[in-house]
């Protein structure tokens, strides 16, 4: 398209040129001269107008591309910003499924926890009145206690006859006296050997303190009174 711009100067030069012959020779010469002149200068114009033009050609070129590289970003954009939108949408939908069973979680947590509060108040309830009924039952055993202990330690009264120690009586120190007339009183150990051998009474020796273990044999011919001593 350039080159066709270019030859419709060159051809009106060459009409000029014509017209100046069918004007006369004599400024012809002259004309053509200044022809020859105007057609160099134009000429020149034409290859910068050229130049010029392939120089836009490329920037057209290159706008264009531009603007399609542009539209396809711009269509890339808007499908990121869809996706997007649709991954907001998604998550919305899934944040709000959640917060639902987190919520109803919750609320059955809340549930089993109130009925586990209340089985311990009730258990623990429970462990009070068992715990005051084993206090009772310590106040009662120790009362027990208080009264064995105390029977134990109280004077035994023994008739005429055997004994065995550990069975009929506890082992220990004791202080023996008569009731009465008074008897004779013998002590054997496990062996049969004789560890106490007395006559109780106020005419004869009066009391007597001695050891026992388990095991040992008291005998007595009258009655007697045993009290433990320290």
């Amino acid at each position: 398209m350039k080159y066709v711009k270019i030859s419709g100067y060159i051809l009106g030069v060459l009409v000029i040129f014509l017209v100046g012959i069918m004007i006369g020779k004599t400024g012809a010469e002259t004309t053509l001269n200044n022809m020859k002149l105007d057609i160099k200068e134009m000429e020149e114009e034409a290859i910068t107008a050229n130049e010029q033009i392939d120089q836009l050609d490329e920037e057209l070129k290159t706008l264009q591309t531009d603007k399609r590289e542009t539209l396809a970003l711009i269509d890339q954009k808007e499908g990121l910003v869809n996706e997007v939108a649709a991954l907001q949408k998604e998550l919305d939908d899934k944040q709000s499924t959640l917060d639902e069973e987190l919520k109803a979680g919750k609320e059955e947590i809340e549930g089993k926890l109130k009925k586990e509060n209340d089985k311990l108040a009730s258990l623990e309830n429970e462990v009070k009145k068992l715990q005051s009924k084993v206090d009772e039952k310590k106040k009662e055993i120790d009362r027990l206690t208080g009264e064995l202990e105390k029977a134990k330690e109280e004077p035994k009264t023994l008739i005429a006859g055997q004994y065995i120690v550990g069975e009929d009586l506890p082992a220990g120190r004791y202080q023996v006296t008569n009731i009465g007339d008074g008897t004779n009183f013998f002590v054997y150990d496990s062996s049969g050997y004789p560890t106490v051998n007395t006559i109780l009474g106020e005419d004869f020796y009066g009391d007597y303190v001695f050891f026992t273990d388990d095991g040992d044999q008291i005998e007595t011919h009258g009655k007697v009174k045993l009290i433990p001593v320290e």
